[in-house]
Order: C-alpha cells, then structure tokens, then sequence
C-alpha cells in the first residue's frame, strides 16, 4: 500500500498529504500492522529530496509521534497551527471560506464572525462558517444562522429543557435580561442572550472574549456589575431572587477578591495577602468583599430600576424569541432613549 502510494506520486511529481499520521506514525499503538506501515513510510521517506514528491501531514497529538519521522530529512520542518488570536488572519480565512462558496457575507455579520471566533482554531472557523454557508444555500448569511453553527460547537447540541412552570420561564427572561441590559450599559459586546437551555444551563448572556490584561478598579467593579445584573433584577421584579444566582455571585466575588488582592481598593490599602491559607483569608476578607458587592449592587439596582420598562421588553422578547443579539437590546434601549427625549420636548413646549 504505502509502495504503491509514493510509486504514483513519484510519476506525478505529486504533493501527498496525510492528515492525523499520529494513527499510523506511532510505535506505541501495539499495533504490528501500524509497525509495518510505518517502517515501510520511513523507507521511503529516506533520500526524500530526490523522489520528486512533496510529502505533507498532519497530527494534533506529535508527542506520539516516532522520533524518526521528525529527523531533519524526513519530517523536519514543522509548522505549529496556533489559534488565531489576530483578528486579520480569522478575516482573511473567514473571507476565503465565503469566496469559496462563491457568495457574500454582510458587513456587519463579516465584522461580527470575526469578533465572535477570537482565539479559535482555524478547524473550528472553517466548521462554522461551512455550515453557515451550507444552510444559508441561495440566500444571504445571518446571524441566526451564524449563531445556531456557532452554538453546537461552544456549547455542544441545543438541549430543550421543559420548564416546570411559566413561572420559571418568566424568571428565566428577567434574569438575563438584567445580565444583557448591564451589559450593554457598560459597553461589553455580547454575541447573545439567550433562555434556551444548553447543558446545565437555563440560560445564558455569552460575553465576547477581551484580550485586555492590565485591568483596573473600575474593569473589575463593570465586570461585577454585569455579574450581578441577573440576582438585582430579579429583587427588582419579583421582590426576591432565585438560587439560580449562585454561579453569578461566585464569578462576583472572585472579581472583587482581585480587586483586593492586586491593591485597587483604597479602603483595604496596598498590602495584599498570600495564599497559603485561602479559606482563612476569604473569611478575613468576607466583610469587605461584602462591601464591594453591595456598593456595586445599590448601583446596578438605581440603573435597572430606572429602565424597568427596557428591561421587561427585553424579558418579554426573550420569552417569545429564546434568544436576542445584542443589536435587538441595542435597539429596545434606542427607542426608551427616544421615548424619553421626546416626552421632554413635549414639556418644554407646554
């Protein structure tokens, strides 16, 4: 087999290409066959420059790899595929992947890919954006559309959950449209919100990824606040909040253990604790982690409280809808902005 393969390709002067050769280069598979298929690739690998073929592979796991296949003449050079943490190349590939398919993405979608994909593998980008280009067939892309793709591989299959009650529903709503409408307040990009279960949750405000390290007080007290939007609108609603908070308050209190820890609060000072003993420590450092929370929380609970109209549309859209961009929040905040300047012009002329 492998002696018939590079016969034909010596013919060609042709390119082979195997991909996942960790299946066939390793000696650890016990496998005899495997063995036998990888000396005979090695023998035919030896004065490679001479055969006229360009031999190509590729492999997830090269640690598994025999040490004889990566020897200079043989696989020698090696090119490690990163994630694409630059927002050009996930363009250009996102770009060449449309051509391919011989249609057009819409600028903002455009814009909107290649935001939502930071830090993914150029395997992942091309599974998504195929079958966003698959599904859409004659019509043109959209966000739905890259959404759905997107969502079975950052989140796994759609699981329908069958909430108890409409209650749990309507609870579900106001407690991302809290976490959306912060969001949005502060200025952090989202690719959705959404009541639509998927694993254990019952639902979700997906946060796109920041690349910013340096964070200071007041990055730490927005990402609080977005944390908390959920636990205060549901008080603000319904009076009293549900257990599904836990996760949200975790994530808070970690945010505003950081603030202490890096020096950021004034209150606490410069001097910071080790950790050598992290649950002594948080119970030293419970009443002022409780302090910073609740200073963020009487804020979020003015900002909320004064668009309690925008935040029931936003609930009751995701009631009807189960998922909503952050565009659709965008744009239900526009038209309370819009209601209440035109309501004081009407004053001023009275």
């Amino acid at each position: 087999m492998v002696k018939d393969l590079f016969r034909a390709a010596r013919k060609l002067n042709a390119l082979v290409f195997i991909d996942e050769i960790d299946a066939l280069g390793s000696r650890d598979s016990g496998n005899a066959w495997s063995v036998q298929v990888l000396n005979a690739f090695l023998q035919e690998m030896d004065g490679f420059k001479q055969k006229k073929v360009l031999l190509m592979a590729a492999t997830n796991r090269k640690e598994a790899l025999d040490s004889a296949l990566l020897r200079s003449g043989r696989f020698g050079l090696q090119i490690k595929v990163e994630k694409l943490a630059c927002a050009a190349d996930r363009k250009e590939l996102i770009e060449g992947l449309v051509a391919k398919h011989d249609k057009a993405l819409p600028y903002d979608l455009m814009k909107f890919a290649v935001a939502a994909t930071q830090d993914w593998s150029p395997a992942d980008i091309t599974r998504v954006m195929t079958d966003v280009l698959d599904v859409s067939r004659e019509g043109v892309p959209t966000r739905a559309d890259f959404i759905a793709a997107r969502n079975s591989v950052v989140f796994g299959e759609e699981t329908q959950r069958h909430l108890p009650c409409g209650s749990e529903r309507g609870i579900t709503a106001i407690h991302e449209a809290g976490h959306a409408l912060i969001a949005a307040l502060r200025n952090r990009p989202f690719a959705q919100v959404s009541i639509v279960g998927r694993q254990d949750m019952l639902g979700f405000v997906e946060l796109l990824p920041e690349r910013r390290t340096c964070l200071t007080a007041t990055d730490l007290k927005q990402r609080i606040d977005i944390s908390l939007g959920g636990l205060v609108a549901e008080e603000l609603i319904f009076s009293e909040s549900s257990a599904g908070s836990i996760s949200d308050l975790q994530s808070a209190t970690k945010l505003a253990m950081l603030i202490l820890h890096s020096g950021l609060d004034e209150s606490y000072g410069l001097a910071v604790p080790s950790d050598e003993n992290p649950q002594t420590e948080f119970l030293s450092l419970r009443p002022r982690l409780n302090k910073i929370l609740q200073e963020r929380r009487v804020v979020v609970r003015k900002e909320l409280a004064s668009r309690r109209t925008t935040l029931r549309r936003i609930a009751q859209r995701l009631e009807t809808d189960g998922v909503l961009f952050e565009d659709d929040v965008r744009s239900m905040m526009a038209s309370r902005s819009a209601a209440i300047a035109k309501s004081e012009r009407s004053r001023r002329h009275v």
